[in-house]
């Protein structure tokens, strides 16, 4: 354990050295941080706690990426650091090549955002922010290994992007077999996306996997040709139509984010809506946030419903500078019809 912890320290103090450090020409050294603790959480029927955060990174983390870009070929790499996993590879590791200006290979493991949709903005309700992202336009995403060839045909605004998402195959293994670990495709996904300078873009994807059931495609509208103004709206059809409770893949969603900036004023709305097994799911998230030079004050306003559950959720938030990042804290009150929850967050990132 005290080495463990010995490694994070010694990872975190390179971390913050390599902050923004760009080598040389093509060669990028960044960083970032995220510390959370909740010092009170209350449940209804319950004594109060505390807690720490990220749940994903036991309570901290601390990362190091490292990106090439040599004109026709390129990588990236980073590394994440938990105060008891230790020194762990994260999302991306990858390689890359060009060999001409219409067509780049990728191979490795990442998640891309290249023609993603916005998130939803809100500050800490989970139900409104990246799986909103994902019902209006799916990440590009690879967790173990795949491939991705992104075409930029001569077509002005024109641009398409398909993967193959695989894994390791550990079953059924033959030990005759010299070659005991395997490949297996766990899913594949294709997109086509056309930008209109100044007006907006549409997009289409597919998206297949190896349960037919988890199979869906995808039509999303984004518009910013008004100053300060994006409109993110998308459609996911499943391509089959039985609701399951455990299995929410095949659902018709529907999904809605705004941003709206004026002055120091940012508005972000969240709105999505699924035909789910136990009744027509609806959720919302409106997220103003207000910046007053290093300081910003704001919150999350959230409501959601299906069938005969109800909650309804409020998180004023308040921001502010401390070291190399900025510290954001306030309180999150959630009230159910059978039950409340209030927390105190505390969340540190750089």
């Amino acid at each position: 354990m005290k080495k463990c912890i010995s490694v994070v320290c010694v990872f975190f103090c390179a971390v913050v050295g390599l902050s923004a450090l760009e080598i040389n020409r093509g060669l990028t050294i960044s960083s970032w941080g995220e510390a959370g603790f909740w010092p009170f959480i209350k449940e209804s029927g319950g004594n109060a706690g505390m807690g720490i955060g990220p749940s994903y990174a036991e309570g901290a983390a601390f990362g190091l990426i490292v990106y090439a870009n040599a004109g026709k070929a390129g990588g990236k790499f980073d590394l994440r650091a938990h105060p008891v996993s230790g020194v762990v590879m994260t999302d991306s590791l990858y390689a890359w090549v060009q060999p001409i200006d219409m067509v780049k290979l990728t191979v490795g493991r990442w998640i891309d955002y290249t023609i993603s949709s916005m998130d939803s903005g809100s500050l800490w309700l989970d139900w409104g922010a990246q799986y909103q992202q994902e019902v209006i336009f799916k990440r590009f995403i690879v967790e173990e290994y795949g491939a991705m060839l992104s075409i930029t045909p001569p077509i002005k605004g024109l641009y398409a992007q398909w993967q193959v998402n695989a894994g390791a195959n550990t079953q059924n293994w033959d030990w005759s077999n010299a070659t005991p670990y395997a490949a297996s495709l766990k899913s594949s996904q294709a997109a086509i996306v056309y930008t209109k300078d100044g007006l907006g873009r549409v997009r289409y994807q597919y998206v297949g996997d190896a349960e037919p059931s988890k199979t869906f495609s995808q039509v999303s509208v984004q518009f910013f040709g008004m100053r300060g103004l994006t409109i993110d709206a998308g459609l996911t059809i499943p391509h089959t139509f039985e609701r399951d409770e455990v299995n929410e893949d095949n659902v018709i969603k529907a999904g809605f984010n705004t941003q709206f900036n004026i002055g120091a004023l940012t508005i972000n709305e969240g709105f999505r809506i699924e035909d789910r097994e136990d009744g027509l799911y609806w959720g919302l998230v409106f997220t103003p946030k207000w910046n007053f030079g290093k300081f910003t004050v704001g919150g999350d306003l959230g409501f959601r419903m299906t069938g005969d559950f109800t909650e309804f959720a409020i998180a004023p938030t308040f921001e502010l500078p401390v070291g190399l990042g900025k510290l954001k804290t306030g309180v999150v009150y959630m009230q159910a019809v059978e039950y409340y929850r209030v927390a105190i967050p505390v969340w540190w990132t750089f």
